[in-house]
C-alpha cells in the first residue's frame, strides 16, 4: 500500500474522531501458501481455528515472528514442523535452567564467586540481552531476535557439558533473562485452552 493510502486513512479517521489515529501502524507481508498467494478466489484459505486443532498457538506465533513483518511468510506444514522442533529446543534449555535453580542450596552462592567457564557464561547472558535489544531496535527484527535465542541455546548446552553442576545463582540469572526475552516474543506463556498437536 503506497502513498497516499495511509495518509488518506489517517486524515479521514482523525477528521471523524478529532483524535490521533495511531502511534504505530504496520503492515505485514501477505501470507503465501507453498509459494502461492492465499486468496478466496484460488480457494487456498486456511482458517486459524482449524490450524489450532492441530497446532499449538505458540507454534503459530513463533512461525509468524520468525519472519520479518515486512516479508511475506510462506505457510506450509513442514514450516510449522520445523518451528515445533525449534520450540522444543527452547523449552529444553528452560527446563535445564529451572532444574539447576530448583536444586540450589538455601545459601544462594554469589555471582562474584564464579569459575572461569561460569564467567564466560555470564558474558554469554549479557551478549544475549544486547543482541536481542539490538535486533528489536532494528526495525522490529524478530528473525534476528530469535537467532540470538538459538545462539544462546547452543552456548548454554556447551556450558552444561563443561559445567555439570553450575552455580545456581548464575542459572537463576540466566533463566530470568531468558524468560523476560521469551515473554517479549510471546514464548513460555501459561497454557489456557491451547490445543496440542494430535499424535
Amino acid at each position: 500500500l503506497r502513498f497516499p493510502h495511509h495518509e488518506n486513512e489517517i486524515a479521514q479517521a482523525e477528521a471523524a474522531t478529532g483524535k490521533q489515529f495511531s502511534h504505530f501502524w504496520m503492515h505485514i507481508g501477505l501470507l503465501t501458501i507453498n509459494g502461492e498467494k492465499m486468496s478466496k478466489s484460488i480457494g487456498n484459505i486456511i482458517n486459524v481455528k482449524d490450524l489450532l486443532k492441530t497446532w499449538d498457538a505458540e507454534i503459530l506465533r513463533m512461525y509468524f515472528a520468525q519472519v520479518h513483518y515486512r516479508s511475506p511468510p510462506d505457510f506450509s506444514e513442514k514450516a510449522l514442523a520445523d518451528i515445533e522442533k525449534g520450540r522444543e529446543r527452547l523449552y529444553r534449555v528452560k527446563e535445564r535452567l529451572e532444574e539447576h535453580v530448583k536444586h540450589a542450596s538455601q545459601q544462594n552462592p554469589s555471582l562474584t564467586m564464579l569459575h572461569k567457564v561460569e564467567k564466560e557464561y555470564l558474558t554469554t547472558i549479557k551478549e544475549l540481552q544486547q543482541e536481542f535489544e539490538l535486533a528489536m531496535d532494528d526495525d522490529f527484527n524478530t528473525p534476528k531476535a530469535f537467532a540470538s535465542l538459538f545462539e544462546f541455546i547452543n552456548k548454554s548446552n556447551k556450558f552444561f557439558e563443561q559445567q555439570p553442576q553450575p552455580n545456581p545463582e548464575l542459572c537463576k540469572h540466566a533463566l530470568d533473562v531468558y524468560l523476560k526475552i521469551g515473554s517479549v516474543l510471546t514464548l513460555f506463556q501459561p497454557k489456557t485452552n491451547a490445543q496440542t498437536k494430535e499424535e
